[in-house]
Formats: C-alpha cells, structure tokens, sequence
C-alpha cells in the first residue's frame, strides 16, 4: 500500500508489469512487463543506442551540406561558376544520401556504449557545437577541398585556371548564346571557347564536383558507423539495410555520370584521368575518420583539441 507514494518519490519509479498492483503501475515512470529487473540494462542500452544512431544520422546529413553551401557562397561573392546544378543537388538530397541516412537508425550498439558516463539531460543534446563542427570543419571542408579540387582540374584540363574564372559566371557559361555570334566567343590565356564549349566543360567539372562528393559520402557513411571504436572492428559490413544504401548510392553515381540521360541531369562525362584523384579523395575521407576514432581512444580525455574532435 505504500509502493505508490515511494515510486512517486523516486527519480525514476519502476514497477512490476506482472505481479505490481494497478496503483502502482500508475505511479511508476517504468513498468517491466516481464518482472525481471535486467531488462532495465536492455533497455538502457537500446535508449543509448536510438540516441547514439540518431547523432550519427545527424551528422551524416549535416555533412553533405558544406560542399553545396560553400561553393554557392564563392559563385555569390568571387562570381565563380555555379559547382551544382539544382537537379546535382536534389539528386543529393533526395537520391543518394536518402539509403544510407535511413540504414543508420539499424546500426547495432558499440561495444563501449554501457562504459559511458550517464549523459546529463540539461545539457547533453542531439545536436552539440562538438557535431557541427565536425559536420562543417573537419569531413565538411574535406569533401569541399576535394570536390573543388577535382572542379577547377577539369577546367585546367581545357586551359582554364582559377584566376580566369573568377566573376566569370556573369559574362559566360550561358548555353541560350548564339554559337556563330564572334561576341560570344570567350578569348582567354591563348584559348577561345564558345558557348557551347563553355557550357560543355562548365557540365564536366559540375560532374566531377557531384561525383567527389556523393563518393566522399559513400565512404562518410562508414565512419559515421561508430563514433569512438573502429569500424573494421565494430563490423564494416553487418548492417544489411546499409549495405542496400550504399548499393543504391553506387547505382545512382553510375545512372547520374554515366548513362546517357545528360540532358535530364545536366551532366557530362568528364576525362577519365581524374578518376584515380577523386578516388583518392574518397579514401582519405575514410583514412581521416579512422585517425580521429584512434587519436580519441588513445588520448581520451587528456588532449583537449583531440576531445573536442569527437563527438
């Protein structure tokens, strides 16, 4: 008769779901449905988990937003050509990062999520200032100096450097220009293009730009498999509904540079000698991912640049 009250009392009140009465089920904040006491760590695990899986969506997601945003940012105030068309970043937002964003709310506990602290309610949050700025400043400026990297190398490709291309989004790289017009000709650093040229080498390094990043993402995923252990040891390949995800991202990466829908993607096939850097490029994302992991058990909580690092 006075469970009641005490389970009212109590920070957390539990109740027997079996053999607890009625008034005291109505007064606890947990009620084991199976009267066994060690469903309470289950449960805790799962809670830690659903909370560590859903930051890990986060800054997944978050991720993909700094090389959209930045490189719209330098068309706006150095007058760069445009990185991503609208239809590149819907492909983006609504295409490939759709699979894998999803396949995270799968992904099974870390072997260390029973050896953290309890998190403190007030201040602990989904989003913290540690995530964004690894979401912005660490993966997100890496898929940004790669994708631009591989965005002005198509353009040196042709003749262009970086220099020459700066507030020339106003005057060129117009696709409505009249081909046989001499006024549309662009002259620069010994070459001349057309506007149909320059449209046509404008879509390759847009290409090129898409195709670092989303390849960037692809390998992103793996890192944001764990926040702290090694993904070869937490198990690389052990979500299914991952592994369907990045399947998907493969798929769409081919459909989108390679098959001949162009027109509808406003793409091109950019030269096959850049491959090998984006590839480069999407590895060393991985490479990077797994030094923090390292650096952060190794010196947990006695480096304050590395604990700041990991989120």
């Amino acid at each position: 008769m006075f469970s009641a009250p005490a389970l009212k009392k109590a920070d957390i009140g539990v109740a027997m779901g079996i053999m607890g009465s009625d008034v005291a089920r109505d007064a606890a904040d947990v009620i084991l449905m199976n009267d066994d006491f060690s469903s309470i760590v289950v449960g805790i695990r799962e809670g830690r988990t659903i909370f560590d899986n859903l930051t890990k969506t986060i800054a997944y997601t978050l991720t993909h937003m700094a090389p959209e945003v930045i490189g719209t940012l330098l068309n706006l105030a150095i007058g760069y050509p445009l990185h991503l068309t609208v239809i590149l970043m819907l492909c983006i937002d609504c295409g490939t990062e759709l699979g894998p964003a999803i396949s995270l709310a799968y992904e099974k506990s870390e072997s260390d999520v029973m050896n953290r602290s309890p998190r403190n309610s007030k201040t602990d949050r989904l989003v913290t200032f540690n995530v964004i700025f690894y979401c912005w400043f660490v993966a997100g400026a890496i898929e940004v100096l790669l994708g631009f990297l591989t965005f002005f190398l198509v353009f040196a490709y042709y003749g262009l450097n970086s220099k020459s291309l700066a507030f020339a989004a106003d005057k060129h790289f117009d696709p409505s220009q009249d081909n046989n017009d001499p006024s549309n000709i662009w002259y620069v650093d010994g070459h001349s293009f057309t506007p149909s040229q320059q449209n046509d080498i404008l879509l390759q390094a847009q290409t090129a730009y898409w195709a670092t990043v989303v390849g960037c993402q692809f390998f992103h995923i793996t890192q944001c498999k764990t926040r702290s252990a090694s993904v070869f040891k937490h198990g690389l390949f052990q979500n299914t509904m991952m592994n369907f995800g990045l399947l998907l991202e493969l798929a769409l990466i081919i459909i989108v540079v390679f098959v001949p829908a162009h027109q509808f993607f406003q793409t091109a096939v950019f030269p096959g000698k850049f491959w090998p850097i984006i590839l480069i490029g999407w590895f060393s994302l991985f490479l990077a991912g797994e030094g923090r992991k390292y650096l952060g058990r190794k010196y947990q909580n006695q480096n304050k640049i590395i604990n700041f690092l990991m989120w």
